[in-house]
């Protein structure tokens, strides 16, 4: 009888164990735009299912591409902003040779392309830094729908070129779109190793922010400086000592 018992209390205890298990299994519910990860909430403001901080990480090996073939231009993408459109190209650039870029005068560097449609572009053989540059420049935007980025080929011309407003990262050797709107034969221009240069720009009724260093880790130091205010934004060109941003 006491064996029986002594079974029986065993049993019950090994049910009552389960149970206290089951109970510890943590119900998470989630408040739009975050979605439930595992036990815990993470930001969805896409509304694509996939966390944020998860899209940032993949996009640090962005692959974007823009054929320069007139024939069939494609955009192959994977950026936390979906293109749902291609740019627009500038098709009154028929004449290369004739490139008419003026000054924008006193305007904010950043200020002017709110709300308004603009393109972020650097070049297809660039690296992470400038990826994370333009991730920076969204997010100083808050991920405006109107505010798109991809990267060029290093053939591309003018006859690429977006009608839109336009922030370009790099150099003349890094982004040809640099090089043929300054015209420059040398393609670092009049880049050093410690200078960098903000330059604003009108091109076709269009702003153009050139934001130009030699080297890509510099140029995401530049753009880390404007979104967090540490420099100032005003001006149509504006050297910066690069090694004021580093330390």
């Amino acid at each position: 009888m006491r064996k029986l018992l002594l079974m029986a209390s065993i049993v019950l205890l090994a049910f009552f164990l389960v149970a206290c298990e089951e109970q510890k299994t943590v119900s998470v519910s989630c408040i739009k735009p975050y979605i439930q990860a595992g036990n815990d909430c993470c930001l969805d403001k896409d509304n694509n299912s996939i966390c944020d901080v998860e899209e940032t990480v993949e996009n640090q090996s962005v692959n974007v591409s823009i054929s320069n073939e007139s024939s069939s231009e494609t955009t192959e993408q994977n950026n936390p902003v979906v293109i749902q459109n291609e740019p627009q190209v500038n098709e009154s650039s028929d004449n290369p040779q004739n490139i008419h870029v003026e000054d924008a005068g006193q305007v904010n560097l950043l200020g002017i392309f709110k709300g308004k449609e603009t393109n972020i572009i650097f070049g297809q053989e660039t690296g992470a830094p400038l990826v994370a540059a333009t991730i920076n420049l969204l997010t100083y935007f808050v991920y405006p729908e109107n505010m798109k980025y991809y990267t060029i080929l290093p053939s591309a011309g003018l006859d690429e070129f977006p009608d839109s407003d336009v922030i370009l990262l790099g150099n003349g050797c890094n982004n040809n779109f640099i090089k043929e709107l300054l015209s420059l034969d040398n393609c670092y221009g009049s880049l050093e190793d410690n200078k960098g240069i903000f330059k604003m720009s009108k091109f076709n009724g269009n702003y153009v922010l050139f934001i130009m260093a030699k080297q890509d880790k510099d140029v995401y130091y530049m753009v880390n400086s404007l979104v967090s205010d540490q420099y100032q934004t005003s001006g149509n060109e504006v050297e910066v000592n690069l090694s004021s941003l580093n330390n």
